[in-house]
Parts: structure tokens; sequence; C-alpha cells
């Protein structure tokens, strides 16, 4: 079995007037670390993989050194 994946987002800015503006740098953090969980699984034999954002870059199934 052989796999790929590539994907793109954004996360928009939250109105201030509904609340507290959320931390970006916060959530993309929170999605580094959910993704890499996902990678970190051997099921999935994930071989090389890359994570680039705005505030966090870096591999997704290596240690972070």
């Amino acid at each position: 079995m052989s796999w790929s994946l590539n994907a793109a987002g954004h996360v928009p800015a939250q109105d201030p007037s509904a609340g507290a503006a959320a931390d970006a740098a916060a959530v993309e953090m929170e999605l580094y670390e959910a993704l890499r969980a996902v990678l970190a699984d051997p099921r999935f034999g994930a071989s090389t993989s890359s994570f680039g954002g705005s505030h966090v870059s870096g591999s997704l199934h290596q240690p972070d050194a």
C-alpha cells in the first residue's frame, strides 16, 4: 500500500467582538500535534512528512531536535 497526502488550509481570524481573538500560533501548534500523533502510528508507515505553517514547521514523524 502506498499513500500520499497534500493539504492546505486557513483559519480565519476571529471577530474580536465575539470574544478573545484566537491565538493563531496555538491553533497551528494544536494542528501540528494532532497530525503528528496520527503519523506516529506505525500502522500508517509514514516514512517522510513535513508541516509548514506561519508559526510552526518541521517533520511530523521524527522527534523534535
